[in-house]
């Protein structure tokens, strides 16, 4: 369900950037139709802060596991 979400908004962002603003988008050709592997490439291609979000959630995931590894208990030993 996750990653459906996720497709789905990138395919948004794809029609926004191809179409929403007109001229402004990227200078290249788009084909009439588009496989989603090549909508997927053109908006990560044309979307750089996308990739600075998806390693943001990666970055998110890692302190999660490292709030757990906080939980697990630890011993110590000292002398003097």
């Amino acid at each position: 369900m996750r990653i459906q979400g996720y497709y789905r908004t990138l395919i948004a962002i794809l029609l926004l950037m191809l179409g929403g603003f007109g001229g402004l988008g990227a200078q290249e050709v788009i084909p009439s139709s588009l496989t989603l592997d090549d909508a997927v490439r053109i908006a990560h291609r044309n979307r750089p802060l996308l990739q600075a979000d998806l390693n943001n959630v990666e970055a998110a995931e890692w302190n999660i596991k490292a709030a757990y590894g906080a939980l697990i208990p630890s011993a110590s030993a000292s002398s003097s």
